[in-house]
């Protein structure tokens, strides 16, 4: 049954192939294969996006499973199923277990962002907050700093920090000033200073938008807003 899933799977027969993993683990639940057939079976699911299957057998797969070679790669895909179901309290718990378990693999940044992401769409913005320091503190190389440094501040915000808002704005401008990230930094920092009458400070992150990032899309709003400043 594994060979011809496989096969079925290869030539993207993914309803004959789905069919043949689930026969293979109905006969033989515990045989060789079993971990390669629930795998392929919840990835495959994952794939067609029929998420609530996905959810199920990667579930058990990694439950049953821990110690497959896929294991890590179970949790991710699993935490992304409940991630696209907007079951965010289980996206968090998956994605916190691989990082746990997983430290040092490739997707192991990837997965504490989306613990995050999940936990900001709950609301647990203290949750957020100690989530993205660890990114910081834990994985000085990742790719996503900025990003991380970013959405700190804006869970800051979130959980009515105004200082550490600020500061974390300035943090990314001072850090990363070529960041994706940068032009609306600086642009929310010319907001935040008109919205408290800081007109001359306001004026000023407002002019270096147009001055250091002057073709970005944030850039365009600026001629508008400078009429009111």
């Amino acid at each position: 049954h594994f060979l011809i899933a496989e096969s079925q799977h290869s030539s993207g027969n993914h309803e004959q192939a789905v069919a043949a993993y689930t026969e293979g683990l109905k006969q033989y639940p515990n045989s060789f294969y079993s971990p390669d057939m629930s795998y392929a079976l919840g990835t495959l699911y994952f794939q067609m996006d029929r998420l609530d299957e996905a959810v199920a057998t990667l579930t058990d797969f990694v439950t049953r499973f821990e110690n497959s070679p896929n294991a890590l790669y179970g949790f991710y895909y699993l935490g992304y199923a409940h991630f696209s179901l907007r079951e965010f309290d289980k996206s968090r718990d998956v994605f916190a277990e691989l990082a746990e378990k997983f430290p040092a693999s490739e997707v192991a940044v990837e997965a504490l962002m989306r613990v995050a992401e999940s936990a900001f769409n709950l609301s647990e913005f203290e949750t957020v907050i100690h989530v993205y320091r660890e990114v910081l503190a834990s994985y000085p190389d990742a790719p996503v700093l900025d990003e991380a440094t970013y959405n700190l501040a804006w869970a800051h915000y979130e959980a009515k920090n105004e200082e550490e808002f600020i500061s974390g704005l300035r943090l990314l401008l001072e850090g990363y000033p070529n960041s994706e990230f940068a032009p609306d930094a600086r642009f929310t920092l010319g907001d935040h200073y008109f919205n408290n009458e800081q007109y001359q400070q306001a004026l000023n992150e407002y002019q270096l938008v147009l001055q250091d990032h002057g073709e970005s899309k944030i850039a365009r709003e600026v001629p508008e807003v400078l009429k009111n400043v």
